[in-house]
């Protein structure tokens, strides 16, 4: 922009943002007349920036009709555009003016269509460059054209015989010519400003022209007739109408695009528009950078090793620099230096010699600490230096060579002929090119070769005369000539991945990485809104499109293989993990690595630290887990705010909820259901077509050098072409030391995923476990809210949100997509939320509410809408035992997709019953349109595992109750043709079998029930909570109950927890004798019936404990067995007046006490009967009198030799602190308390005093005082009170569990 202040020069791109940002009278920035197609300014604008986005980015090979049609919507998009902004600018623009433009325009265009194809009548040509001489073939690099043809050309050219057209001065037979870039015909000698030779044979030269006569040498050759020439750069020719077009990769692949011919005098004087050698390409800074590393690397290095001859072979630099010997030679005097007038290389005439001593090095300890930890470890590897960098050289010249000048010479920092001048320019250029913008025009490109031939010349005759012992003239000659070729060389070359990759990698990923990003921000938007429940769209026309930020709640997650050493993660915490196992690799790999000095070894371990270029293997992060546990949520959220991340918009509220993720270049996702990618280079293109127009073959190798991020989404998915991809992928990665690679997996696809990963990569075992209990209501809240915010529901969703609060123990509640089932269900028919009670329940009435939302539909199609309801419902029915069966087809096959035959078969199912094929399938069936070989394909596919699981076994039950007289596993046989089942694979059918026998079957027969149980045991399922699950998963009836039985396992014993006491309190009466602990909060009712046949070794009734009162009463029968029992080991609940007695093997008592009678018989009891207690806490309510209290309680003393027994006064109110103070009082045992604590006390700073004082008035010892964590405890006498006057700690503790 400061190069070109009026704007006339300025690409598209830049004029449309100062246009938005600078110009008056237009939309505001954020307008959406911005992006939108039209006929307005902006609207105008944004399609001419399209248009040339398309132009840049796609492929330049198409049809002359696709060309027609382009350049059509290009006259269309300007007349538009011109007509608007007269509108918007009269004042500035007038119709006429306009109507100026618009013509200037329209014949620009109409002359662009009109150009002929001349690579249609002229020979194919390879080369470079074209060059065209007539007569004698000619060997060049670059191409020609033979005499006869009519040229074109933006630089003049001369045959004899035809009339040329140019813009720049040409010359017929006879008249002599002046130029700048001359051209030369049969004639008069020629006068030019370039050199010229007289004739004589075939010239060989680095820019060799030829002409009839005198021979020309010039920098700007051209050719006539003349004899064969040989020539590294000939030039001075037309361009072809097949001009090659320059790529980022390799040369045999560059494209070439037919461009059409014109000639010069066709050409409009359009301001700004640059000719063809002054297009700006990134491919002349590319070059520019290789010649850094092939010239003036091994320029530096040779200057290196002269002035370092003393350095000994086996030492690396840095012990060279400590170890420095005091230099004795001496220097002759510089030589003097004569650049030939008649040539472009330098050459060095006769040396002076003056014997001086040569200065010593520069270093001083400490100067090595000017490397940085990159550099240290470089040096160490490398021991002579060779394949040192610029950056590193330089530095390495200025401590350790003798004979240059002191660091704070002004020579370093300033441009001249000597050896530092030099240097200190090689460098500056060095970080130009590295730093800069690599886009330069032919002629910027040839003049930075210019002034880098010249620093190469001066440099190495600079190193001669200030190393005139070790290198002779000869040798300086030899190597100004040796690098004059390879600048040539590098100049006129296309570069191959391999130069580029091995020159150019820091360039070229400086360009591509915010290229690629750009790219992939537009491709994964689509994973901004949730799709997990694609199939509930076909319920309404509104979208979804609901924030998976706005709903995403922490999931449970363990990580490790055994099961043994698992452990429980932040998912939060998932990259960063996997980062450090990458680290912790790395420094594994380098344990051999050179070490330092002492002094170095500390600022060395920092900077690695901080230095991330040390990957170790490439990580294999495997998240498995069961069909709807949240997998593919998690990672939408990682790819949600990983693009949040690079475009700088992620929310406060939700910034770094996945921590890790901004350490990745580019995110890719592989989704395992489609079928349209088959290799590596097939998901870049997919993802990042524009930049693989730009890059090519380039394309898999600079992504390689990323930090990558791939996630492989649903393993368990997979199909032949998706199998494919994924081996190729880790192929492809399996070295590539900075990638991630996530894959998310069900449990039984784990074994089979791990067998194809290559041993290269390091497996990183994660399993979701679901969402937390406490978390379940919050999660359905959240998830209910964005459900109003899309479709504006008026629905509160607090009697949705109170149903899972109450049921939140339930198992099927773990599984997020069951609750967000269960919120759409809601949304659609609240009515139905209380008919669920199990998770087959749920797919069972979302199936009917998807049913009756068909037939809503039906009744407004054309070709349904004249049926009745009753005649629609029953066409339906007859259609879906074929859609059932085709699930359970597929589900045997183990994909979700349906293929083109079955949706055959389906939409003729409809076409038969006269249904409309679209409104069907859409009802039950997801759509995807993919794209396979250029075309465009719709893929059918059930939403979800689990539904597809439900789907086929009611493919099963329909079957069955048609013919009642078979069996399950007969009908599955004669369904899929096979002697035998594979049983495994049907495990999930059976379980969803089991649960719709009750809501199919009235009354199912006995032999049905236990062939299903038999069938989910053989299918592998044998654990407690399996069954528990499946029990919990059905409608419970005493047939199925009592099939169960006979597989549940008891070995090892039984443990009820919260949330299976439901279930076992009609499960344990049916059980065999078995051993079981108990460990419940909630009211145990229920459950204590089935414990009198089992023996109880722990039973914890919590409840009981925190809540004791006299309405349990029908329960003490139950109760008095349990503490009779003489295995029983634990026991907390409260006491029963009529207990006469304690079982002897009791070693922990926690009684509650909640009024006198049970203090009169419990407390004696206590006293008197000889048990070895370890441990005893009493708990007494506020109703108990202190007349009532006539025992004291036992000394316990536990294994640690402490006093085990605890007293908990509760419900201790103003006034009663006297009572509290004389409870203590009278139960004390001899040795004292280990605590007393008031749960569910209320009192005043003052009633707290009292309390402390009462007790140390009655002589209570204890060591530990537990208070409410409230405002009136929180006075710190009250400590200081408690230690002076009890002797006691006093804590102020949350007695949240009690008030519950």
């Amino acid at each position: 922009m400061s190069e070109n202040l009026d704007g006339s020069k300025w690409g598209i791109p830049l004029l449309y943002q100062c246009i938005k940002l600078g110009c008056e009278g237009l939309a505001p920035f954020n307008d959406p007349v911005w992006i939108d197609k039209g006929t307005q300014l902006e609207n105008c604008l944004y399609r001419v920036r399209n248009q040339r986005n398309d132009a840049m980015h796609s492929s330049l090979e198409g049809s002359r009709l696709e060309f027609l049609d382009k350049v059509d919507e290009m006259r269309q998009t300007f007349i538009d555009m011109l007509n608007a902004a007269q509108l918007r600018y009269q004042e500035y623009m007038t119709t006429g003016q306009r109507d100026q433009l618009i013509q200037q325009v329209l014949v620009l265009l109409d002359r662009i269509k009109q150009r002929d194809h001349s690579e249609d009548v002229l020979p194919p040509i390879t080369a470079s460059q074209p060059t065209n001489t007539p007569g004698p073939a000619i060997t060049a690099s670059q191409p020609t054209n033979t005499p006869g043809h009519a040229i074109t050309a933006s630089q003049p050219t001369n045959t004899p015989g035809h009339a040329i057209t140019t813009s720049q001065p040409t010359n017929t037979p006879g008249h002599a010519i002046t130029a700048s870039h001359p051209t030369n015909t049969p004639g008069p000698t020629i006068t030019a400003s370039q050199p010229t030779n007289t004739p004589g044979p075939a010239i060989t030269a680095s820019q060799p022209t030829n002409t009839p006569g005198p021979a020309i040498t010039a920098s700007h050759p051209t050719n006539t007739p003349g004899p064969a020439t040989t020539a590294s750069q000939p030039n001075n020719t037309p361009l072809p109408a097949s001009q090659p077009i320059q790529t980022l990769g390799l040369a045999s692949q560059s494209i070439q695009t037919p461009l059409p011919a014109i000639t010069a005098g066709q050409l409009i004087d359009l301001q700004g528009t640059p000719s063809m050698t002054d297009q700006l390409s990134e491919y002349y800074g590319l070059k520019l950078i290789k010649m850094h590393w092939l010239v003036f690397q091994p320029c530096m290095y040779r200057i290196l090793c002269l002035g370092t001859q003393m350095k000994p072979s086996d030492k690396n630099f840095i012990e060279y620099l400590k170890d420095l010997p005091q230099p004795s030679i001496t220097n002759p005097s510089q030589p003097s230096i004569v650049e030939s007038k008649n040539s472009s290389t330098a050459c060095i005439t006769q040396p002076i010699y003056n014997v001086q001593p040569l200065t010593p090095p520069n270093y001083k300890p400490g100067s090595q600490k000017i490397f940085d930890g990159q550099q240290k470890r470089k040096i160490g590897t490398d021991l002579d230096g060779k394949y040192f960098d610029i950056a590193l050289l330089h530095p390495c010249i200025k401590l350790g060579c003798v004979g240059v000048a002191a660091l704070d010479d002004p020579a370093w920092i300033s441009e001249g002929t000597e050896l530092e001048n030099c240097l200190y320019m090689i460098k500056k250029e060095r970080n130009d090119v590295m730093h800069e913008t690599l886009k330069l025009s032919e002629s910027q490109f040839l003049e930075r070769v210019r002034k880098l031939r010249e620093i190469v010349h001066n440099t190495l005759i600079a190193t001669q005369h200030r190393y005139v012992h070790s290198m002779s003239l000869s040798e300086c000659n030899q190597c100004i000539q040796k690098e004059d070729n390879n600048m040539d060389v590098i100049r006129d070359e296309r570069l191959g991945i391999d130069e580029l990759r091995k020159h150019c990698l820091p360039a070229l990923m400086q360009m591509f990485i915010p290229e690629a990003i750009h790219e992939l921000k537009e491709n994964l938007k689509g994973h901004k809104f949730l799709t997990m429940l694609d199939f509930v769209k076909s319920c309404d026309s509104k979208e979804m499109c609901l924030k998976i930020q706005n709903i995403h709640t922490r999931v449970k997650m363990v990580k490790g293989k055994e099961q043994a050493s698992r452990t429980h993660m932040d998912y939060r915490k998932l990259l960063t993990w996997i980062q450090a196992k990458a680290k912790a690799s790395a420094k594994d790999k380098d344990q051999e690595e050179f070490m330092l000095e002492e002094e170095e070894k500390e600022q060395q371990q920092e900077e690695e630290e901080e230095d991330e270029q040390s990957e170790g293997k490439p990580q294999m992060l495997i998240l498995e887990g069961s069909a709807g546990m949240g997998k593919t949520s998690l990672i939408m959220l990682m790819i949600n705010e990983w693009l949040d991340g690079v475009e700088g918009t992620m929310e406060e509220s939700v910034k770094g909820t996945i921590e890790g993720l901004d350490y990745y270049d580019l995110v890719l996702k592989i989704h395992c259901r489609d079928s349209h990618l088959t290799s590596f280079e097939d998901l870049l293109k997919h993802y990042m077509n524009k930049t693989f127009c730009k890059y090519r073959n380039l394309l898999p190798c600079l992504t390689k050098e990323c930090r990558l991020l791939i996630i492989i989404d649903g393993y368990d998915e997979r199909n032949s072409s998706s199998r494919n991809l994924i081996e190729d992928v880790l192929l492809h990665l399996k070295h590539s030391n900075k990638s991630t690679l996530l894959c998310t997996t069900r449990p039984e696809y784990l074994v089979d995923f791990i067998k194809i990963v290559p041993s290269e990569y390091e497996n990183n075992m994660v399993e979701l476990t679901g969402i937390p209990v406490d978390l379940r209501a919050e999660f359905m809240k959240k998830y209910f809210q964005e459900i109003k915010r899309v479709k504006g529901s008026n629905k509160s969703g607090q009697e949705l949100v109170d149903k899972v609060e109450r049921e939140k123990h339930k198992e099927h509640y773990n599984v997020p997509l069951n609750l967000a089932i269960l919120a759409w269900l809601f949304y659609y028919q609240s009515e139905k939320i209380n008919d669920v009670s199990s998770q087959t329940e749920l797919y069972y009435h979302t199936h009917q509410m998807l049913k009756n939302k068909l037939d809503d539909r039906l009744a407004k199609h054309d070709l349904t809408k004249n049926y009745d309801k009753w005649e629609r419902e029953e066409k339906v029915e007859e259609w879906l035992p074929e859609f059932y069966l085709k699930t359970f087809l597929t589900l045997s096959d183990n994909i979700l997709n349906f293929d083109k035959p079955i949706i055959k078969d389906l939409r003729s199912a409809c076409r038969r019953l006269k249904l409309p094929p679209t409104e069907v399938l859409g009802a039950f069936l997801t759509l995807k349109n993919t794209t396979e070989c250029a075309s465009n394909l719709e893929q059918y596919s059930i939403a979800h595992k689990g539904l597809h699981d439900n789907y086929a076994a009611l493919h099963i039950l329909k079957t069955f109750k048609n013919k009642p007289n078979t069996t399950i596993i007969a009908t599955m046989e004669k369904t899929l043709g096979v002697n035998k089942v594979n049983l495994k694979l049907y495990l999930n059918m059976f379980k969803h079998l089991a649960g719709l026998l009750d809501l199919e079957i009235s009354n199912p027969s006995k032999d049905l029930v236990m062939e299903i149980v038999e069938l989910i045991e053989k299918a592998g399922e044998s654990s407690q909570d399996a069954w528990l699950d499946i029990i919990e998963e059905v409608k419970i009836s005493q047939v199925f109950l009592k099939a169960v039985t006979s597989y549940f396992p008891i070995q090892d014993g039984i443990v009820v927890k919260e949330i299976r006491a439901a279930v076992y309190s009609k499960l344990l009466p049916l059980l065999r004798s078995a051993q079981v602990i108990v460990d419940i909060r909630s009211d145990p009712t229920s459950l204590l019936q089935g414990l009198t046949c089992h023996t109880c070794t722990r039973v914890e009734l919590w409840h009981h404990w925190y809540h004791p009162n006299n309405s349990t009463i029908t329960i003490f029968s139950q109760l008095l067995h349990l503490l009779s029992c003489d295995s029983l080991r634990v026991f907390r609940g409260h006491g029963i007046v009529e207990l006469v007695s304690l079982p002897a093997s009791l070693k922990e008592l926690m009684i509650a006490i909640p009024e006198d009678n049970q203090a009169r018989s419990l407390l004696p009891l206590l006293m008197t009967q000889q048990m070895h207690l370890q441990h005893l806490e009493v708990h007494v309510t506020a109703k108990v009198s202190t007349e009532a209290i006539t025992s004291q309680l036992p000394d316990v003393t536990t294994v640690f030799g402490f006093p085990g027994v605890s007293l908990i006064l509760s419900n201790v109110k103003e006034g009663e602190e006297h009572w509290a103070c004389q409870v203590a009082a009278k139960l004390q045992p001899s040795k004292g308390y280990w605590r007393l604590e008031f749960p569910r006390s209320t009192m005043t700073a003052d009633g707290w005093r009292q309390i402390i004082e009462g007790l140390h008035k009655e002589g209570v010892k204890v060591h530990l005082l537990w208070v409410p964590n409230c405002s009136t405890t929180q006075e710190h006498r009250l400590d200081d009170l408690a230690s002076n006057t009890l002797g006691a700690i006093l804590e102020r503790m949350d007695f949240t569990a009690w008030e519950q």
